[in-house]
Order: C-alpha cells, then sequence, then structure tokens
C-alpha cells in the first residue's frame, strides 16, 4: 500500500521530514479546468508509484532548488496536474488548474545508498515514497507527490506517488522524463510537447 503522511516522521530509516509545495511559474487563466474522463473516474483511487536511486557520485550535482526550477518548467507546461479536485453542481468531480501545486517533501536517511540496496526486505523502498490518499477534503489533496531523499553518503532517493487519475504509468514516466530534460536545460525551456 505504501506509507501514509504520518509514518516515517523520525521512524524507520528516513527522518527530518519537510513539506513544501511547487507550482506552475505562470498561471493559467481563472477559470482553467481539466475534465477527467469517464476512464479517469473509474481509477480515482488507484496511484502510481515509483522510486529512483542514484549514488553520490550521479546525484552530486542534484540540489532541490535545481530540482524545483525544472518542476516549474515542466508545470507551466501540464498545469492540471497540479490542481485541485472539485465538484460541479452535478456532482462531478473536475480538476481546477494551476491551484494549489504539487507537494514537495524532502527528507535524510542515514543509510549510504549500498546499505539501502542490500536490504533483503524490500518493503523499505516504500519509505522513499510519500504517499496520502485524494481526499476526504479534495480542495485539500495533491495530485502528486515528489519526495527527495538524501542518504548519508550523498546519493539521492527520488520517489514519486502519482494519482492515476490524472494519467497513466505512460503519462507519469513521460512527465518524469520531461522533468528530468527541464533539470539539464534549466536556461532553456521545458520543450513544449505535452
Amino acid at each position: 500500500m505504501g506509507r501514509s503522511q504520518e509514518q516515517g516522521q523520525g521512524q524507520g530509516p528516513v527522518h527530518s521530514i519537510r513539506l513544501s509545495t511547487v507550482g506552475a511559474i505562470r498561471p493559467t487563466e481563472t477559470g482553467t479546468t481539466h475534465e477527467p474522463t469517464g476512464l479517469d473516474l473509474a481509477m480515482k483511487l488507484h496511484y502510481l508509484k515509483a522510486a529512483y536511486i542514484y549514488s553520490a557520485e550521479t546525484a552530486r550535482d542534484l540540489t532541490v532548488r535545481h530540482l524545483k526550477e525544472a518542476m516549474f518548467m515542466l508545470f507551466d507546461q501540464i498545469a492540471w496536474t497540479t490542481g485541485r479536485f472539485s465538484r460541479r453542481d452535478s456532482g462531478r468531480p473536475y480538476i481546477k488548474c494551476n491551484d494549489c501545486g504539487t507537494r514537495f517533501v524532502e527528507g535524510q536517511c542515514n543509510l549510504t545508498v549500498e546499505e539501502w540496496l542490500s536490504k533483503p526486505d524490500r518493503s523499505v523502498d516504500e519509505f522513499l515514497i510519500y504517499h496520502q490518499p485524494i481526499g476526504p477534503e479534495l480542495t485539500f489533496s495533491p495530485l502528486i507527490y515528489v519526495q527527495m531523499i538524501r542518504f548519508k553518503c550523498g546519493g539521492l532517493g527520488l520517489g514519486l506517488s502519482w494519482a492515476n487519475i490524472i494519467g497513466d504509468s505512460f503519462s507519469l514516466f513521460y512527465a518524469f522524463n520531461l522533468w528530468a530534460k527541464a533539470h539539464y536545460r534549466r536556461k532553456d525551456s521545458c520543450p513544449n510537447t505535452l
């Protein structure tokens, strides 16, 4: 299932959790919405989760600031993913675009990447993915959580929790790849391909 927001706050291998919010650089026009399809709504209780682990050498130049700057550019292209659900008078949910942002989680780990990967029980990887289900207050529930954990050796864990209602696994990995490209080309604009 993955751990919830309340777990991992000083327990287990991940500690010193800090939350912030990341949105698009430019707000969308007032009143802009995204209408989920019937299939999207059928997936409303499902989440896609991914964890990436990088060595200290690979992650040495990855900072919170650099990752957030790239996210700002990415969310300019897909601002509806940073919105929040609301309901029409008919009861049908919709996404208010660029409303509240994506939750960004920072933390520390007292293990090295090598120690982490040598653990025989892989359920420990759930600590790399911050997760809180959507609801019951739809207007306060982010659709995406991004977690950055710095290992003792300087390595990095990146965890993603993506509400399936905003896109399938291909959408998640496509967005993650655009984010990576935006990070490496921060001074240029993110490709307008979505």
